[in-house]
């Protein structure tokens, strides 16, 4: 649907905000492991074993603050498709270009639908093939 000059744009565009935020969550998890480096509990957990055997990290820290923020944090940085969720965050400032890049990249529709406002995916449906019929017109 997109002409690769138009997709590199807007992956360019969202490159350095998405960058700034990544570097945000990763100070955080910086100051979580200064906390952890200074722990009376420090070396006392075995990496990669069960987490129900009484040395794991989980039985070990799995009570401390610190530790579950970080746990957080980091399995939403690998688990979180950022792109997207910066793209939905603009709501009904999503342009027209921008749209057809979250249907390109397998963003869910559902979500579209919910960030533009509309009521149902048909409606959603309805305006992405408009969008595919302008961009045929224009070329």
């Amino acid at each position: 649907m997109l002409d690769f000059i138009t997709r590199r744009k807007i992956q360019r565009s969202l490159k350095k905000s998405i960058r700034g935020y990544k570097r945000r969550l990763f100070k955080e998890v910086a100051v979580c492991l200064e906390t952890c480096d200074r722990c009376l509990l420090k070396g006392k957990a075995v990496p990669e074993i069960p987490k129900e055997d009484p040395r794991s990290y989980e039985s070990i820290c799995g009570s401390c603050e610190n530790y579950r923020k970080m746990r957080k944090l980091g399995h939403y940085l690998w688990n979180r498709e950022l792109t997207v969720e910066f793209l939905l965050s603009k709501g009904v400032n999503l342009t027209a270009d921008e749209v057809l890049y979250l249907v390109e990249i397998g963003a869910k529709k559902k979500e579209i639908q919910e960030a533009l406002g509309f009521q149902n995916v048909k409606q959603l449906n309805d305006y992405i093939e408009h969008l595919g019929k302008e961009r045929k017109v224009a070329r």
